[in-house]
């Protein structure tokens, strides 16, 4: 699905869709949002970057497991 279509209001379908899609990662979505800002404009935090990576981690594993895609190959 292409979202930025609409670009004003891209970002807030995307997440509607994927929480929709995908509830159990409402909560690693906010925490990766919230971690835009903090990362982005703040500089780098150490235990705030752990935690995007984490998030980020858990919700490509989800959305793997769910589409039937590989994001990592196994080592």
């Amino acid at each position: 699905m292409h979202f930025h279509l609409h670009p004003r209001s891209a970002h807030s379908n995307r997440l509607r869709w994927i929480k929709e899609k995908f509830p159990s990662l409402s909560r690693d979505l906010d925490e990766l949002w919230g971690a835009y800002g903090t990362l982005g404009y703040e500089g780098i935090n150490g235990e705030r970057a752990k935690k995007v990576v984490d998030a980020m981690e858990r919700v490509l594993n989800a959305l793997g497991r769910e589409a039937h895609i590989r994001f990592k190959q196994d080592c």
